[in-house]
């Protein structure tokens, strides 16, 4: 299924007959946005502000305007507004109006620049219009690069330069270093010098550099630049054709794809298809083919466009390997930036190719690669959140692998570490998320693991200790655990960071710190950002609120986006305790709900997290005055702790609810000693009917 966004309708999972029109797809509506209000910011001086603006928790969607800095007015030696000495440095009052030299001295103390730098650079080479020879050599060296030897330039002709390469100089233009010219904010230059350069002028300096410049059978990017400016397309892309395969043939894969975008912009003009032998379409199914081949690192940041195209071209052929195979580098590049909606998407994709396959190494139909793909999809499904599903995955998978057959199913490509550390990886996956989801059989579950696999370490006894706390059990760290496995290290560190008997913000934030540091490096990215929402948990019991939001807000919108969908209901809840403890119980109520029915609605989220949120919405529903509510949800939480055997301290006390209340506006609303007694009560017979059951 698609989950609905904000603006998007999305669908539930559904089939369809590839033979009639029956389906079962259901469309969903777009949720809308989820919008927060805030208040505007005065702008001071020296500080920018901001207009009162509505932002979505949902999405990026905001009204958020910012308002520049005012400025510190002067008079008499002081600012007006804020009182500031004036200090005796020149000060720079810009504005638009400007002299034909570009800069005016007013008085001693006050300088007029424009307000555009653009500006000035056009108009300052406007000027030069009225030296020809000087812009079109000023035009000649910036059109070959962002640096000329001296033999190049001396190789142009032209008359009297060594008097243009002075006034250019002392324009500020150019300057040398190392017998070479360089130019200041080069593009800038480039791009106001090919506005203002007649186009009669631009083809002379550009036909100039093909005849003294360059040689007619050395391909080079520039000469192709060249060709789009004489509008000259059938060179243009003959060049950019010989110098791909220059590329490709020297092992230059950035530049090759280069090469390619323009050979695929290029393939678009009519006059294109008669330099080819080729049908336009085979053309480009070729040069997306020799991507996928040679997409050997794959960055997503900086080819995840042309490879998505490049794979929408592949699949209409019926080459399934070649699917499979660019798909298995997309999928690398987005694990390696996090983006794992869409790992996940691409690992659905090739599952879909490897129709009616097993993992399981004894039966005929077994297909290595589909075993290999559902360790990923293990490991992306941790990540995402979505445990359960992992949970189910993973046992699936460590079911058909002991050390009898370990050797005879690796694929000769992985090495045997590195095939190890896999399936040790997804071990780490499915412990964590039975811990998480509150199964209660870590232990039962690594008696198995240690048993079928004797490389699993011992230390991943750790697990047991973590599914002890989260039970409220007490715990002792034992050092002997740790060792240079990554799973075993953060664990043991988030531990230690809740047990230690320092129990001050700072020690706290120090040692998840160390376990950040660890899951990094191991590439346990849920883990990592785990780690920062628990140092903005430490900035909130230290009262810095707004250096706890700032980092809280800054997760969410990134968790939104890789699909972290359990960090992002964590994120929620530590955000509901920064407004309690701010006494904005209005919005703490509006994310704890928002939270609530998000975690009801797609059921990814933990009933750990849950009770979490259940207990801090019975406290806001208290701080309120609503104790019906309040009791709804006390009783909610107190449901959950008995399912799972959680000993966990609820606080019902009627101080707790006034103590902190400084507003006597709000006190009044705290309920009566009766109420709480109530309260008590029905939360005291509970936990008789509970033990009477027992």
């Amino acid at each position: 299924g698609k989950e609905p966004t904000c603006t998007e309708k999305g669908h539930n999972a559904y089939e369809e007959c590839s033979r009639c029109d029956y389906t079962t797809y259901e469309e969903l509506k777009e949720l809308g946005h989820e919008l927060t209000k805030y208040e505007g910011k005065e702008p001071t001086c020296t500080e920018k502000g901001h207009n009162a603006y509505e932002e979505c928790s949902r999405c990026d969607y905001t009204t958020y305007e910012e308002v520049k800095e005012l400025g510190h007015i002067y008079q008499d030696g002081a600012c007006t507004v804020c009182g500031e000495k004036e200090q005796a440095t020149i000060q720079y009052v810009y504005t638009d109006e400007y002299t034909d030299n570009g800069i005016q001295m007013v008085n001693p103390k006050t300088i007029i620049i424009p307000s555009n730098l653009n500006k000035l650079l056009k108009r300052r080479i406007n000027l030069l219009k009225d030296d020809l020879p000087t812009m079109k050599f000023l035009t000649s060296v910036v059109l070959l690069g962002t640096r000329i030897d001296m033999n190049t330039i001396y190789s142009l002709g032209f008359e009297n330069v060594e008097e243009i390469i002075n006034k250019l100089s002392d324009m500020g233009y150019i300057y040398f270093y190392n017998n070479c010219m360089y130019f200041p904010n080069y593009n800038l230059l480039r791009e106001n010098l090919l506005e203002v350069i007649s186009k009669v002028d631009l083809k002379k300096v550009a036909t100039d550099l093909f005849t003294k410049v360059f040689v007619d059978k050395m391909p080079s990017p520039i000469k192709s630049y060249l060709y789009n400016l004489l509008e000259d397309e059938s060179n243009a892309f003959l060049e950019w054709e010989k110098l791909s395969k220059v590329n490709l043939h020297l092992g230059d894969f950035a530049a090759y794809l280069n090469c390619t975008v323009e050979i695929l912009k290029l393939l678009e003009k009519p006059e294109i298809s008669q330099l080819t032998d080729k049908h336009i379409d085979e053309y480009k199914q070729e040069l997306y083919e020799n991507i996928a081949h040679n997409l050997y690192d794959y960055n997503p940041n900086r080819v995840e466009d042309i490879a998505q195209i490049t794979l929408s071209n592949i699949e209409k052929t019926s080459n399934v390997d070649n699917v499979v195979e660019l798909c298995n580098k997309m999928i690398n590049g987005a694990l390696l930036s996090f983006n794992y909606n869409k790992a996940l998407a691409l690992t659905h994709k090739v599952l879909a190719l490897i129709p009616n396959a097993s993992i399981n190494p004894a039966d005929a139909n077994f297909n290595i690669y589909f075993l290999l793909m559902s360790l990923i999809h293990v490991e992306i499904l941790f990540n995402m959140g979505v445990l359960e599903e992992c949970i189910d995955v993973g046992y699936k998978v460590l079911n058909v692998i002991d050390d009898k057959n370990i050797d005879v199913i690796r694929p000769d490509y992985i090495s045997e570490a590195r095939f190890k550390e896999m399936i040790r990886n997804c071990v780490g996956y499915v412990a964590i998320a039975n811990v998480i989801q509150l199964k209660g059989n870590v232990a039962d579950f690594l008696t198995v693991a240690y048993s079928t696999l004797s490389f699993i370490p011992r230390s991943y006894d750790i697990f047991i200790q973590l599914q002890d706390f989260i039970l409220g059990r007490k715990i002792i760290l034992d050092k002997n655990l740790l060792d240079e496995d990554v799973f075993t290290q953060v664990i043991y560190h988030l531990l230690d960071a809740f047990t230690s008997e320092d129990e001050s913000p700072e020690n706290f934030a120090e040692i998840v710190y160390r376990a950040k540091l660890v899951a990094n490096k191991g590439m346990l990215r849920q883990l990592e950002v785990f780690c920062d929402l628990l140092i903005g948990y430490a900035y909130i019991r230290i009262n810095s609120f707004e250096k706890a939001s700032s980092i809280i807000y800054k997760i969410i919108k990134m968790v939104k986006f890789q699909g972290m969908l359990l960090l992002e209901h964590i994120a929620w809840y530590l955000l509901s305790e920064l407004n309690i403890k701010q006494h904005k119980f209005d919005v703490a109520y509006g994310m704890l709900q928002n939270s609530i029915i998000s975690a009801d609605k797609y059921g990814k989220a933990s009933d750990f997290i849950l009770l979490l949120l259940k207990y801090n919405l019975f406290k806001v529903m208290m701080y309120m005055g609503q104790t019906s509510k309040a009791q709804i949800c006390l009783n909610q939480a107190y449901y959950i702790t008995q399912k799972y055997g959680i000993d966990f301290s609820f606080d019902i006390s009627p101080e707790s609810y006034a103590s902190n209340l400084n507003d006597s506006s709000i006190i009044q609303h705290i309920p009566s000693s009766e109420v709480l007694d109530t309260i008590v009560e029905v939360h005291e017979e509970i936990i008789t009917e509970q033990e009477g059951d027992a």
